[in-house]
């Protein structure tokens, strides 16, 4: 787990919070991360849910975090097309 990850929920400060990495896109839904994967495969993000309230949380991990300035325009600027 890395340090930024949750120790309490953000909605109801549980302790009861789960997590699973999983890719960041599926056949079947949008791409979260796009262009942040390798060679064509989707990023992986960390995903908590918590017990008590069903709040859920994503993270990019930390490889996807690391092409950001390269792949994506910064949010206060106009997004990139291509």
């Amino acid at each position: 787990m890395e340090k930024n990850h949750p120790k309490n929920c953000l909605n109801c400060k549980s302790e009861n919070l789960y997590g699973n990495v999983t890719r960041a896109g599926g056949l079947f839904g949008p791409s979260l991360l796009p262009r942040l994967g390798l060679f064509g495969n989707n990023a992986s993000m960390h995903v908590f849910v918590c017990e008590d309230c069903g709040h859920i949380q994503f993270f990019a991990d930390k490889r996807s975090r690391s092409k950001l300035a390269k792949k994506w325009a910064r949010a206060w600027l106009p997004f990139r097309t291509t």
